[in-house]
């Protein structure tokens, strides 16, 4: 068991600030955890989908 486990912040994967979801997911981790959450995003890459796809 991993008692002294401590989260240290929160990282945003596939974001995409023209989708509406990716912004208010984004707002209501900001509004909840603050400044755990880290400025950084990973921006979600369109080309990676679309090679799962074939």
């Amino acid at each position: 068991m991993l008692v002294n486990l401590k989260i240290e912040g929160f990282l945003r994967t596939m974001y995409d600030p023209r989708n509406r979801i990716s912004n208010e997911v984004s707002e209501q981790l900001k509004k909840h955890f603050g400044n755990e959450v880290y400025r950084t995003v990973i921006p979600c890459n369109i080309h990676s989908a679309e090679a799962n796809k074939s």
